[in-house]
């Protein structure tokens, strides 16, 4: 498979933020529970990350089956705010990010929009149809770039046709939910060849998201995130491609804000599932 070396170098930093991405974003955590938190994450993420692109992708979608069959589609279930993209979805922990909302991870990483027979085009029915979402937050698009960059295949234009064609799918599939196109942040170091190429996406989908369709929102964390050399800022990244803990800061605010936009609010008591 062309790109299986990239997805090996994105699966292989999952474990390293997952230990640094989110304790310190957690609300009123003092330094124990941060240690607690951060072991967690690592916890969960170790039997993963060793594993190639093709087994993670069909363990998370088995899980998410079983998590919707078990929670989202029992007789009265709330309905969540579903996470869906790729690495940088899959290692929050929305207990912790986002404490009190109703949120259905639906990250894998590594994943890219399109790839084969599998993508998050090829999971639609596991990640958003039988989660009954009442909004979906949209991150990817990285991954597929990268292949861009590196071979021309895909083509940017076909990066972002099958971008349109997801956020379509979701529309349909779920007429009533609110989607959050979400930007893709700038990269840098050895991910810098994928940064000149993040700008022109991230306008196509603001233009997409600016269309007409009032259930369509845009939210632009790339703009705060990105240095006066287009690429991300090196103070919020450990290896140029994810967000370090300060970068996901960012994320976590303009999140909360697209969600408090349309009366989304946290509860007492919330289920957050998948982000294990």
């Amino acid at each position: 498979m062309t790109n299986r070396p990239y997805h090996r170098i994105a699966a292989s930093c999952l474990t390293l933020l997952a230990l640094l991405a989110f304790a310190p974003i957690a609300h009123g955590q003092d330094a124990t529970t941060a240690t607690k938190v951060a072991a967690e994450v690592s916890s969960s993420t170790k039997t993963t990350t060793g594993s190639n692109y093709e087994k993670l992708y069909a363990d998370r979608c088995a899980l998410f089956e079983k998590e919707n069959a078990q929670i989202w589609n029992q007789p009265g279930a709330d309905r969540p705010v579903v996470l869906l993209g790729s690495s940088s979805m899959h290692i929050i922990k929305p207990d912790q990010m986002f404490p009190g909302y109703k949120i259905a991870n639906r990250g894998i990483s590594s994943d890219r929009i399109r790839f084969g027979t599998r993508g998050v085009l090829g999971r639609m029915q596991n990640s958003v149809y039988d989660c009954h979402p009442r909004a979906v937050f949209v991150l990817i698009g990285t991954n597929d770039l990268g292949a861009v960059s590196k071979s021309g295949k895909p083509t940017f234009d076909e990066v972002v046709a099958d971008y349109a064609e997801l956020i379509g799918k979701i529309r349909k599939g779920v007429p009533d939910a609110e989607v959050f196109i979400v930007s893709n942040h700038a990269t840098r170091d050895k991910s810098a060849h994928i940064a000149p190429f993040i700008k022109p996406f991230n306008e196509a989908n603001r233009k997409l998201a600016e269309a007409g369709d009032k259930k369509i929102h845009f939210v632009d964390y790339y703009t705060e995130t990105v240095g006066p050399d287009g690429l991300l800022k090196p103070e919020l990244t450990k290896d140029g491609l994810h967000l370090n803990a300060e970068g996901y800061k960012f994320l976590q605010k303009r999140f909360i804000e697209a969600m408090d936009s349309v009366g989304i609010k946290p509860t007492a008591t919330a289920a957050t599932t998948a982000g294990k």
